[in-house]
């Protein structure tokens, strides 16, 4: 795990860990305030109850980029939740054909209402 620290945010790559699941993406949500940029990339621990927490906790206001690339266990629900949770949301990165036509048709609209912002979809 690498935790890179600035002024005003935290940059958290815990990235192909399989010792971190649920229970640590939820710990990281209730504790973590500054939380800028999230990189759970290959977390095969990880699913929607994970995801949910951050995008329900108060302390991840700051979130503007997530990599979620290879995790199985977060499905279409979990990364719509994010989405519409994470007001500050900025990137995403993960597979296209977890992110229904509608939810690319929501981060859209987040993004014109914010006027910044890029979303990326990984087809494999």
């Amino acid at each position: 795990m690498v935790i890179y620290f600035n002024l005003d945010s935290v940059d958290l790559i815990i990235r192909d860990c399989d010792g971190v699941g649920e229970a640590g993406i939820i710990a990281i949500a209730r504790g973590c305030p500054l939380l800028n940029y999230l990189d759970v990339g290959g977390l095969k621990n990880l699913g929607d109850k994970g995801i949910v927490a951050l995008s329900e906790a108060r302390n991840c206001v700051s979130l503007e980029a997530c990599n979620m690339i290879y995790c199985p266990g977060i499905s279409k629900a979990g990364v719509t939740t994010l989405i519409t949770g994470c007001q500050k949301l900025k990137k995403l990165l993960v597979e296209e054909e977890k992110v229904s036509q509608r939810t690319k048709r929501r981060a859209a609209c987040l993004l014109v209402e914010s006027w910044h912002g890029d979303l990326f979809f990984r087809d494999f």
